[in-house]
């Protein structure tokens, strides 16, 4: 009897002592939540999935909780979240809205958690505009994840029918006029180029433009703009009256959103867009006859320049796990699941030791895009670039409708915007 009680004393220790380690396994288990409209998205979603899948495998004491959101919804719910004390730890963030958020204080900077990393040997792997963009007064706000630049779309058999070298693409404004008006016959529906005008977008498929001219929409430090500048005014007239004035664009150029342009590309209503690296997969996808008689130029101008986009990693900064936080974003942008990202999601990786693998560096339809991204500018990373935006497009458009002369809103908008500089 009495080795009966000590057998059942000794089991419930060890029970005692199993339950204890088990609980304290469970207490150290971290529990973080990833925010990302690309978790809504195909082929993107399945892609990040996997990966997340792979990233807990290989860390089985962070659990990862994937919160996919959609586009339309994505500002909002980051700021109620956040504002509500319940922020997701990584989010993915467009670079136009990190100054916004920084201001308010909802996003951590990165630093400390670079220098563990390798400090600028590491962020020397990514793409320099995108680092220099998610760098404010000083700080590092986001990792890139994807990103690219703005080029110009073409075809080549328009090109051909027109009497044009495909291979060599108008290198100067003037070229490019030139171009234009041998590719456009109105009397059989065919225009030069499709001119994206729709408000959502329409000021940075414009910004192109200003940079191949030498200039921008704001200077250096977010002091002052340059719209109403003379290389400015210059850009804004040049593009305006491509409609305006040439006619080589087709009607009802602010009714053109990003879908429209593909469309009248695809339709071969018009020779040439812009576009991201996606606007290719989205080319073959609304009219796959036009595989093999489309390339890429770089905008015309005085200088090779384009606008360059890109999303980023970025941790809330009531994040109460940031370093399990971080080691998912280290490990969704490792070199393999940037390359995995590429193949899967067709979207440009931001990391240069991706870009010199053979499946990149060796696919002669990238070359365009690749340069263009060694010479892009980031997108305006400016706090109050909504409000700004509209200012843009409503000189756009007022120009435009010939309500005013180029000259004159571009002026209007250098006025509106320095006030608003000043609020």
């Amino acid at each position: 009897m009495g080795h009966t009680k000590k057998l059942l004393s000794g089991l419930v220790i060890v029970l005692m002592m199993f339950l204890m380690v088990g609980t304290g396994l469970a207490a150290s288990k971290v529990t973080i939540r990833f925010q990302d409209w690309r978790l809504a998205e195909k082929p993107a979603g399945p892609c990040l999935e996997e990966m997340v899948k792979a990233f807990e495998k290989q860390n089985p004491d962070i659990k990862v909780i994937l919160d996919p959101v959609s586009v339309n919804d994505k500002l909002t719910k980051f700021v109620t979240q956040s504002r509500g004390g319940d922020p997701p730890d990584v989010v993915r963030i467009l670079t136009t809205d990190v100054p916004g958020f920084v201001e308010m204080g909802l996003l951590r900077p990165l630093d400390d958690l670079v220098e563990k990393a390798g400090g600028k040997t590491f962020l020397k792997d990514f793409t320099p505009y995108l680092v220099k963009a998610m760098t404010i007064k000083g700080k590092l706000y986001g990792i890139p994840h994807e990103g690219d630049a703005l080029v110009i779309y073409y075809n080549t058999d328009m090109f051909r029918k027109a009497g044009l070298d495909p291979n060599s693409p108008p290198q100067t404004w003037d070229e490019f006029l030139a171009a234009s008006k041998k590719l456009t016959n109105p009397a059989e529906g065919h225009w030069a180029f499709g001119m994206l005008a729709s408000p959502a977008i329409a000021s940075i498929w414009m910004q192109s433009w200003f940079l191949a001219n030498g200039s921008n929409f704001f200077n250096e430090d977010y002091t002052d703009t340059l719209i109403d500048s003379p290389a400015g005014i210059e850009a804004f007239k040049y593009y305006v009256e491509l409609y305006t004035k040439h006619g080589v664009v087709p009607p009802g150029p602010t009714d053109v959103d990003y879908a429209a342009q593909v469309n009248l590309f695809a339709q071969q209503k018009v020779a040439m867009i812009v576009g991201p690296f996606a606007t290719y997969g989205g080319i073959f996808a609304a009219n796959p006859e036009l595989k093999g008689k489309v390339k890429m130029m770089q905008f015309p101008g005085k200088v090779k320049a384009s606008s360059g986009r890109g999303t980023v990693f970025a941790i809330a900064s009531a994040s109460k796990h940031p370093d399990a936080a971080w080691e998912l974003i280290e490990f969704l942008n490792s070199p393999a699941n940037q390359l995995k990202f590429f193949r899967e999601a067709t979207m440009m990786p931001t990391r240069q030791s991706v870009f010199a693998s053979k499946e990149i560096s060796g696919n002669p339809e990238l070359a365009v895009m690749l340069k263009a991204m060694s010479t892009a500018v980031s997108y305006p990373i400016y706090h109050r670039w909504a409000e700004a935006d509209r200012e843009l497009v409503n000189a756009l458009h007022a120009a435009l409708l010939k309500v005013k002369t180029p000259e004159q809103a571009a002026k209007d908008a250098g006025v509106a915007i320095r006030a608003l500089m000043k609020k």
